[in-house]
Order: structure tokens, then sequence, then C-alpha cells
């Protein structure tokens, strides 16, 4: 099984990243209150503070919707990124990045990963999930790699319980 080693916010944030509000795409208060403001990327529809995303708001675009907390432009506290090929992260953002708790979903529903996030990369404690739902890997992660102690479950019903380095287990 391959890990995937992508966010689905990265090409999200640096889209929204460098669209700061402006009075020529803007319906109602895109300097101190709530507004619209429309873009050739999407669409930001929520308040806003010295003229930058800042509170709650939802952020459109073809790459997804982001619906959650801003702060300074930037998707900063709890909120959910819907990408277009139907997966969702919820949880905590920091500088427009998954970061803290949260939880990748498939476009099914599934947990995909459940656990802790740095910068976009899943780092901390936390779980990788089969597709049917069964774990695959609990334990620590570091730069999206199983990277210290933890438990990888296999298919049969055994499972190898030790350390890891770089993803693999540690002999």
């Amino acid at each position: 099984m391959g890990i995937v080693k992508f966010t689905l916010a990265t090409v999200f944030y640096l889209v929204i990243a460098a669209t700061p509000a402006m009075a020529d795409g803007c319906e109602g208060d895109c300097q101190n209150g709530q507004g619209t403001y429309k873009t050739d990327y999407g669409i930001y529809v929520g308040q806003f503070k010295n003229g930058r995303k800042n509170g709650e708001g939802t952020y459109t675009s073809t790459f997804g919707k982001y619906v959650g907390q801003w702060e300074d432009g930037k998707e900063n506290g709890k909120g959910t990124f819907y990408a277009k090929d139907g997966k969702r992260y919820v949880g905590r953002f920091k500088n427009g990045k998954e970061n803290g708790r949260g939880v990748l979903y498939d476009s099914d529903g599934s947990k995909i990963y459940e656990g802790q996030w740095d910068n976009g990369v899943r780092h901390g404690d936390g779980i990788l999930f089969f597709r049917d739902g069964g774990k695959f890997y609990e334990g620590q992660f570091r730069e999206n790699e199983f990277n210290g102690q933890g438990t990888l479950y296999f298919n049969d019903g055994s499972k190898y319980v030790g350390q890891f380095k770089n993803g693999e287990p540690v002999k």
C-alpha cells in the first residue's frame, strides 16, 4: 500500500494565499466586516479584518472548498477542506496547512488517517487505515513516514510491534 505523500491543502493554499481582499472584486465590507470577494481562482464569503480574510469564512475554487477559521488571510484554527476528488480533511490548520489534530477521509467517507499533523504532513501520533476501515498502522509518524514506536497490522491478523525508521521496521 503506497502512502499518500501530498496534502490536500497545499495546492489550495498556494492559490488562496496570494489573493488578498481588494475592492474591485468585493461585495459588502471586505475591509473590516462581512463580504464576498471574487477572483479568477475562486470566491471567498466571510469575515474580513484590515482587508484580509479573518474570522469565519468559506473559500471555494476549482481545487475544492475550505470552510472554517481564518487569520491574517490564511486558514488558521478549526476547519474543513473538501478536495475536488471527494477527499476531505477535518481538523486544525496553521498558516494554510494541516497542523495539530485532524482526520483525512476518503471520497467514500472512510478514514484514511487520524492523528497529528505538522506543517501539512503526518507528524506525531496517528493511525493509518486500510480501505475497509481496519487499522494498517498505529504509532508515531515523522514527516509522513512511520518513525518511532508503532504497530503494523497485516490482513491475516498478525502484527509487528516495534520501532520504525523512515517507514521501515527496525530489525
